[in-house]
C-alpha cells in the first residue's frame, strides 16, 4: 500500500484515496477490517473524502476499493462484507459512486447498480474480481437461483481492466484465463453497453447525393496518455432517403441495444433453460401451441441422392441454416418455413444490397421465410435497423432475432459435447480442452441452434443432412472442403445421437420447467 496517500488519519494505511488517470478518476481505498461502523475515523474520513470530490473535484469517476464483497451470491465468505455495507452503502450512494470493487472470494461477479438489496440507477456497479490465483483454489458454488441483480458469474481464474474512454464514459472488461491464454468472457455486454453509450454515427453524400455512406463509431485512446480517437466499427452505404438521419438512426440504434443488453444479462446467469417454454411466442404462436411435425435439414453431402424430399416436405414447419434448395429439391424439400443464420450472415449481406435494394434482399428463401438470427456482434443490430428502414410492403424484412437465453443455453450444450469429445479422445483433462480449440471464436453452429429450437416449438423433431459419410462432400451444395475450426461437429453430431437414443442422458435441457425433450429421429 502507498506510505503517504490521502488525507487519513489511518497509521496503517487502511484506507485512503488517491487519483488516477491524470486525474479523471478518484480511487477510494477502503479497509475491510477497520473499525468502519457509523461515527468512526474511517466512516467520518470517508465522508469528508467524498465531499472534498463532489465540492470542486475534477474526477469524471469515483471508485472504490475494498476487500471483502458488499454484494456477493458466492457460497464463500457470505456475509462478512453486510455489517461494512449497512455502515457505508449509504455514503457511496449519496456521492453517487461508478462502481465498488472486491476481492476475497476466489471469483468472479458483476452485480447490476444496487443500493439496499434492489436495483437503483442512482447505486455504484459492484464487481468481485478476487480469482487472481491462489494456492486455495476456486469458490464454486453459488447460490440458486441466481439474483436478479447478479449480471454475471463465474468460478474461473481470471483478471478484469477497467479503460477510461473519454470524460464520460469507462469501459469495465473481466476476461478468463485458460492455460496462460488470456480469454475474453464478460466482454459481449460490455460491448453491447459501451454502443450503448458511446457510439456515434455519422453520414457523408456519396456519388452525387444518391446515398449516403455512414459509419458507426466509437472512441479508443491508442495507449494511456494519448487523447481519445473515433474507431469505424461499421460502414455502410445507404440510401440518402428513407434511411433515417444521423440523429434518429443512433436513437433507434441505442433503442434496439437496450433490450439486447437486457436479455443478454438475464441470459448469461440463472437457467437459461427455461426459454424452451417461451420458443413458441419467439415465432408468434402462443407460448403452449407447439408444431406437430418439424423438419431440420442441415448442410451434409449425406443429402445428395437421398431423395428425402418429399418426406421433409411432409412436415408442418421446415428449418433450413442458409443452404440452396433449388435445384435439390428431389433430396431436400421445396418447402422452407424458417432459415437459421448468424448476424454476419446478416452484416455481409447487408454491405452488398442496403444501398440497391429495398429490405436488402438477405433473405435466402425469398422474402416470405422468416429468418431467425442470433447476434455474434452486437454492432450488426445496426444492419437489421438499416434493413428494416428500406423495407417496404412490397419488399418487406420480416427477422427474428433470437433470445439471449437460447444462445447461452446452445452455447453450454456445444461446449459440454465438445469437452465431453475431447477427453473421451485424447485422454486429457478437461483443462486442456483450449489447447485445442480457441474459446474467443469456438461457437455453435447455426443447424444446432436450430435442433435446440425445434425441440420447443415441436412435437416430433426430424433431423436431416447432420452427419458426414465416406466419399460424401462436406456440404451438398458446396464445394467447401473441410469444416470451420470454430464448430466441433462431431461434438454436435452426438448430441442429435443422444437426444435420439439417450434424451435423458442430455444435460441442461432437464432443467427446463416442465419440459419434456420430443421425440427425434434422425435421417442421414
Amino acid at each position: 500500500m502507498p506510505h503517504d496517500a490521502g488525507a487519513t488519519p489511518s497509521r496503517d494505511n487502511l484506507y485512503y484515496s488517491f487519483d488516477a488517470a491524470g486525474g479523471a478518476v478518484h480511487v477510494v481505498m477502503l479497509g475491510s477490517y477497520a473499525d468502519h461502523a457509523v461515527g468512526s475515523a474511517q466512516h467520518e474520513w470517508l465522508r469528508r473524502d467524498l465531499a472534498a470530490v463532489g465540492r470542486g473535484g475534477t474526477a469524471a469517476f469515483v471508485v472504490a476499493l475494498v476487500h471483502a464483497p458488499w454484494y456477493s451470491s458466492n457460497e464463500a465468505h457470505r456475509g462478512e462484507g453486510d455489517a461494512m455495507r449497512g455502515a457505508m452503502e449509504a455514503l457511496l450512494r449519496g456521492a453517487r459512486l461508478d462502481a465498488v470493487f472486491a476481492g476475497h472470494v476466489h471469483a468472479y461477479e458483476r452485480f447490476a447498480r444496487v443500493y439496499a438489496g434492489e436495483e437503483d440507477p442512482c447505486a455504484p456497479v459492484y464487481v468481485t474480481v478476487g480469482d487472481g490465483g491462489n494456492r486455495e483454489g476456486l469458490a464454486g458454488r453459488y447460490a440458486d437461483p441466481q439474483p436478479a441483480a447478479s449480471a454475471f458469474r463465474e468460478a474461473s481464474f481470471g483478471h478484469g481492466r477497467l479503460e477510461v474512454v473519454n470524460a464520460t464514459h469507462a469501459l469495465w472488461a473481466w476476461h478468463r484465463n485458460d492455460d496462460d491464454e488470456p480469454v475474453l468472457a464478460d466482454q459481449v455486454l460490455a460491448e453491447a453497453s459501451a454502443l450503448l453509450a458511446n457510439a456515434s454515427v455519422t453520414s457523408f453524400p456519396s456519388i452525387g447525393n444518391r446515398y449516403r455512406l455512414l459509419y458507426l463509431r466509437l472512441p479508443y485512446r491508442g495507449n494511456d496518455t494519448s487523447a481519445p480517437r473515433q474507431r469505424a466499427v461499421s460502414r455502410l452505404r445507404v440510401p440518402f432517403v428513407m434511411v433515417p438521419d444521423d440523429g434518429p438512426l443512433l436513437a433507434a440504434f441505442r433503442a434496439s441495444l437496450r433490450p439486447f443488453v437486457l436479455a443478454h444479462r438475464l441470459g448469461q446467469g440463472g437457467n437459461v433453460a427455461a426459454v424452451m417454454g417461451d420458443l413458441a411466442g419467439l415465432l408468434g404462436r402462443p407460448r403452449r401451441e407447439r408444431f406437430p411435425t418439424c423438419a431440420v435439414v442441415g448442410n451434409s453431402g449425406v443429402l445428395l441422392g437421398s431423395g428425402r424430399g418429399a418426406q421433409i416436405d411432409a412436415h408442418d414447419l421446415v428449418g433450413l441454416n442458409n443452404a440452396r434448395v433449388a435445384g435439390y429439391a428431389a433430396d431436400v424439400g421445396a418447402k422452407t418455413s424458417l432459415s437459421f443464420v448468424n448476424s454476419n450472415v446478416l452484416h455481409y449481406c447487408a454491405v452488398r444490397s442496403a444501398v440497391a435494394t429495398g429490405g436488402c434482399a438477405c433473405h435466402p428463401y425469398g422474402r416470405a421465410v422468416p429468418m431467425a438470427m442470433y447476434v455474434c456482434q452486437p454492432v450488426h443490430l445496426l444492419d437489421a435497423l438499416i434493413c428494416n428502414a428500406t423495407a417496404t410492403p412490397a419488399s418487406p424484412f420480416p427477422l427474428l432475432v433470437t433470445d439471449a437465453r437460447l444462445d447461452a443455453l446452445t452455447a453450454r450444450i456445444a461446449k459440454y459435447y465438445s469437452l465431453r469429445r475431447f477427453v473421451a479422445t485424447t485422454g486429457e483433462p478437461a483443462s486442456n480442452w483450449t489447447r485445442r480449440h480457441d474459446e474467443r471464436y469456438f461457437h455453435y453452429s447455426s443447424g444446432l441452434q436450430a435442433v435446440v429450437m425445434a425441440l420447443g416449438v415441436c412435437d416430433e423433431v426430424s433431423l436431416f443432412g447432420f452427419g458426414k459419410a465416406a466419399g460424401a462432400k462436406h456440404h451438398y451444395h458446396t464445394n467447401q472442403k473441410k469444416e470451420l475450426d470454430l464448430h466441433d461437429y462431431e461434438a454436435e453430431y452426438q448430441f442429435y445421437r443422444d437426444l435420439q437414443a439417450r434424451p435423458e442422458t442430455v444435460p441442461f435441457l432437464d432443467e427446463a420447467p416442465g419440459f419434456k425433450v420430443p421425440p427425434v429421429k434422425l435421417y442421414w
